[in-house]
Order: C-alpha cells, then sequence, then structure tokens
C-alpha cells in the first residue's frame, strides 16, 4: 500500500495541533478558545522532506579478502550475520580493513547514517584477535576499548555484538557502565555471572529477534566476573571510564599481565566531543594511555567514527581535530570517507509525463514484488526526471514542493508538480533490477515535529 506523504503530514499536523487543543482547557472559556485558536495557527510540524540514499560503491567480499591472505579464515567460522561469502563490503570498509592491516595506521571513518561504520572498527578488531587465536596467544585481557557518549548507544553495540559472535564464542565482550551489575555478598563471581545469564534468559524469552532471547556464553554480564578475566571487548562510556581508573577493583582492566594486548581505543560518535567536553575527553585519553602503555608490548590504534564530523573536503581538519582528540599521529590519508553509486544518463531517455506513472502503476498493481521490481527498473531507469531527483537530493534533503517544482519544471501547477513527484517516488522506491539489488532510487521521508517540552 503506497503512502501519501503529504496526506500523511496533514493528518499528523492536525492531530498534533488538537492533541495540544485538548490539554489547554482552563475555566475561562474564552481563554481557551483563544488558546485553542493559536494552536490551530502554530506550525509544530516542518516537512515532508525528500532523501534519497543511494547505494554506497561495494568492495570485496570477507571471503575474497581472506583470499587475499589480508584477513583471517576465521571469519568463515563466524555464521551468517557475517556475511562470509554472500555480501560484498562497502568500499569503505574495505579501506578500514586494509587501513589498520596493512597500513598500520590510526583511522577516522565519517560516513552517513546506515553506512556501516561499525564494522569499520568491528572487522579489524576481530582480526587481531582471530590472529591471536592463530598464534595460540589469545588469552583474557582488554584488546579494544570502545568509548560511547551514552548508555543506549553502548547497548546497541552489545546486541550487535550478541548476534556477530553467537557463532564464535572464543571472543569475549563485555559492557561495563553504570547498568552493568555486581555480585551478592554470597556469590563468587562465577555465581553471579551464571545467575545473570540466567535472569537474561528469562527476561528476554519472548522477544521478536529470536537471536537475542538466549544468551551467549562469551558475553560477560557481571563486573566482578569481568575484573577476574577482562574480556578482549570492553564497552563503556566516558564516564563510568573516569571511574573505573580510579578505582582499585577495576584495576585488572589496565595493569599488569592481562593489561599487556591493548590494542585498539574506538570513540564512537565523536563529534560528540567538541568544545569543553572534547578537552576533558581528551585529557582523559591521555590518562588512559599513560596506565595503559606501562604494560603494553605493542602500539594500539586509535580509531574514531561519526556520521557527522566532515566530508570529502574537510578530511585535513578531520585529522587535525582526531590528533587533538586522541594525542596521536592522524593525517588526512587516514580519514575513510565513502562513495555511492552514480547511475548513468541513458542515451536513449527523456522526460516521462504524469500520465505515464500513472499507466504504470495501472500495470504492476497485480504484480508479484520481484515481478513489479523487474518491470519498473526496464521502465523507469530511461526516465530523465528521475536523474533530476538524484541532482536535486545530491548534496542534502529538501522539501518535497522544491524538489518537485525542479524535477517537473515544465509543469505550471504545484499541486500537479507534487502529485507526480510522490508517483515517480513510490514507483522508482519499488524498482529493482533483480530482488538482490537495491532499487533505482532509494528514498525516505522526514517529518520534524516541534515538542512542547
Amino acid at each position: 500500500m503506497s503512502m501519501n506523504p503529504r496526506e500523511t503530514t496533514e493528518r499528523i499536523r492536525t492531530d498534533y495541533q488538537e492533541y495540544i487543543a485538548s490539554i489547554l482547557n482552563v475555566k475561562d472559556r474564552e481563554i481557551s478558545r483563544l488558546a485553542r485558536t493559536s494552536v490551530r495557527k502554530a506550525d509544530f510540524v516542518k516537512g515532508p522532506y525528500l532523501e534519497t540514499t543511494l547505494p554506497f560503491v561495494e568492495g570485496a567480499s570477507l571471503k575474497e579478502l581472506v583470499g587475499e591472505g589480508l584477513i583471517s579464515a576465521e571469519f568463515s567460522r563466524m555464521g551468517k550475520n557475517i556475511h562470509y561469502a554472500d555480501w560484498k563490503l562497502r568500499i569503505h570498509q574495505e579501506k578500514a580493513l586494509r587501513k589498520i592491516i596493512e597500513e598500520d595506521r590510526n583511522m577516522v571513518v565519517s560516513t552517513g547514517t546506515g553506512s556501516g561504520k561499525t564494522e569499520c572498527y568491528l572487522y579489524p578488531i576481530f582480526n587481531a584477535l582471530m590472529r591471536e587465536k592463530e598464534a595460540g596467544t589469545l588469552d583474557p585481557g582488554v584488546r579494544a576499548l570502545l568509548i560511547f557518549p551514552m548508555n543506549a548507544l553502548a547497548n546497541d553495540q552489545q546486541k550487535k555484538l550478541r548476534k556477530l559472535l553467537r557463532s564464535y564464542p572464543d571472543i569475549t565482550f563485555g559492557r561495563y557502565t553504570g547498568e552493568t551489575a555486581r555480585k551478592n555478598r554470597k556469590e563468587t563471581a562465577l555465581q553471579a555471572e551464571q545467575r545473570m545469564h540466567d535472569e537474561y534468559d528469562i527476561a528476554h524469552s519472548v522477544d521478536t529477534d529470536e537471536e537475542l532471547r538466549t544468551s551467549i556464553p562469551n558475553e560477560m554480564m557481571c563486573r566482578e566476573m569481568m575484573a577476574e578475566k577482562p574480556p578482549h571487548i570492553l564497552l563503556t562510556n566516558y564516564a563510568m571510564l573516569e571511574y573505573m581508573l580510579l578505582r582499585p577493583d577495576t584495576a585488572p582492566f589496565f595493569d599488569n599481565s592481562s593489561a599487556k594486548h591493548w590494542r585498539f581505543i574506538v570513540i564512537d560518535e565523536a563529534h560528540t566531543y567538541k568544545g569543553a567536553n572534547g578537552t576533558e575527553i581528551a585529557f582523559l585519553l591521555r590518562r588512559l594511555k599513560e596506565r595503559i602503555r606501562h604494560n603494553m608490548t605493542e602500539p594500539f590504534r586509535c580509531i574514531a567514527t561519526s556520521a557527522t564530523l566532515g566530508s570529502e573536503g574537510g578530511k585535513a581538519d578531520l585529522a587535525t581535530f582526531a590528533q587533538n582528540l586522541f594525542g596521536e599521529p592522524f593525517n588526512e590519508k587516514d580519514v575513510i570517507t565513502t562513495r555511492r553509486i552514480q547511475r548513468e544518463l541513458p542515451a536513449d531517455g527523456h522526460d516521462f509525463s504524469p500520465e505515464e506513472y500513472v499507466k504504470l502503476k495501472t500495470l504492476v498493481q497485480d504484480k508479484t514484488e520481484i515481478e513489479k521490481g523487474s518491470i519498473l527498473y526496464k521502465s523507469l531507469e530511461k526516465d530523465l526526471r528521475l536523474f533530476r531527483v538524484y541532482d536535486a537530493l545530491k548534496t542534502k534533503p529538501k522539501r518535497i514542493e522544491d524538489v518537485a517544482s525542479t524535477v517537473f519544471y515544465d509543469i505550471f501547477d504545484a499541486q500537479a508538480q507534487e502529485k507526480a513527484l510522490i508517483d515517480l517516488i513510490e514507483l522508482a522506491a519499488a524498482a529493482k533490477k533483480s530482488e538482490y539489488e537495491s532499487a533505482l532510487l532509494p528514498a525516505r521521508y522526514h517529518l520534524f515535529i516541534k515538542s512542547l517540552e
């Protein structure tokens, strides 16, 4: 069923205004009336905006990189969630592996939301741990510290690791935040760990995601257990990291033989560390490095990620930002951005008319999704208006009326322009060369609603 973004926006706008008006009743009827009138005139909703998300340029698959000798063959044991052979990495993910493994450099990953930034640092970390396993040196101890600005992001990463490492128990991980539980007085750390796993299984037994219904043995949940046998991958936030650096019971994370193999410090959402906050984090990282360097046997790598730090043209500034944050060397070649696939303009293309979109909708209405995608792809790949959409949205999302006036420049009625654009977006978003490929126009609409809080 298709969605009309304009109608949906107006419905949301009206419902929201009615809701706000309903809670503004006071004893004075005239004041209530004036308040409701003002609310109905207020513009609480901005949009709809249209954004295109063309697919990223692909790189090699993990299997191909194993064949090349770049990464460990242990990746083949990691199960379906790693997509060992059936998916190509995005080009920035492959670049990240090469940056860490071949060049042995620090790295900034600045790519958009949904681009797979997490894999850019997790895969090099996994590879380093797998190489240790192959060498027989994979003992307990932190190899990678992942620092998040808030617990919600650490929790999301925790879920991702549960999925990725479910079939690979050799790599351990643990989240150490204010939400991480302690053992009871009468328990040993091992008993508390088992109890927490049992409690997790009961609490998550009806999760919609089947892979998250049961705990995995390589996730560590108890603070004391983590201190006894530090996990290979440690997730935390900067406030807890400062706390851990002060506490004697967390010393095993940073001191003695269990801290000798530190390899990675990862700052996620690095754009949040600006101004005074950035200065505080920079000093915190220097204290951390000073602490762990006493026991380290190899140099470590620093990695920063962000969807909003910058772009291709600002690499030098990004490198300077990362160097100031970590106190480690970065240059603009250490900044990884990405590229999206650019569709080629067809030699025999033409501007489709609004009537052609209506005919196409009728043609495919009874087809299966696969049949529908193929028919629409063959038709719309020759529509030059589609390329005007690409150009209009190349730099940022825009209001649909602005895009419509650009794409349907030869139609002089604004409503007709918008109706034609909505039809085009609906059809192009369903147009696929095959069921395994991306749509001709991966797109999404955005609304912004002003909260009263």
